[in-house]
């Protein structure tokens, strides 16, 4: 289903209730000032992050945004809103430290915002990896907490552990 907007969205979800329609866009503003320190989203930012919130939303939703069109705030204020484990799949030579640098500048007094990079904690820091898959075994459904986890589709495969964690992560209802 396309729609006739100024960017292609694949798949939108239908006209929001009205009650959706009053605190879904206002909710959202507010995940992004304060917990991102980015007072105003642009309306095409505001438009994806409602469609995939939305309460009638489909399951799947395909934003074209153009480069540098917000489309690493739009995973943040996604990624905060829906807490638990966010898995974001990455090129495995791609991911830049500026890219980490504005996931980790959360503001943490609305719930704890972590970012894990696994390709690099599993060459580096041994230990840290453990602690992400013990963290996928004890986080429950309703964590206020957020988990960005950067990997690439090479690490579920070279590290079976952290794919079974992620896939427990998932039947618990923490993985988003």
């Amino acid at each position: 289903m396309a729609t006739n907007r100024s960017y292609p969205l694949l798949h939108a979800s239908p006209a929001p209730s009205p009650v959706a329609a009053d605190r879904l866009p206002r909710n959202i503003g507010l995940c992004s000032h304060h917990v991102w320190d980015v007072p105003d989203m642009w309306p095409r930012q505001t438009e994806v992050v409602h469609t995939t919130l939305h309460p009638d939303a489909p399951d799947a939703v395909v934003a074209n945004l153009r480069t540098a069109s917000g489309k690493t705030h739009v995973m943040r204020v996604l990624g905060s809103m829906q807490r638990g484990f966010v898995p974001i799949f990455i090129p495995l030579l791609t991911l830049s430290a500026d890219v980490l640098d504005k996931f980790k500048s959360a503001n943490q007094r609305f719930g704890k915002v972590l970012v894990f990079h696994l390709d690099e904690l599993a060459q580096n820091e041994p230990a840290k990896h453990e602690a992400f898959i013990e963290l996928c075994h004890t986080q429950e459904a309703g964590t206020r907490h957020t988990f960005f986890v950067f990997l690439s589709p090479q690490h579920l495969i070279k590290y079976p552990r952290a794919r079974a964690a992620l896939l427990m992560a998932a039947e618990k209802g923490t993985l988003k």
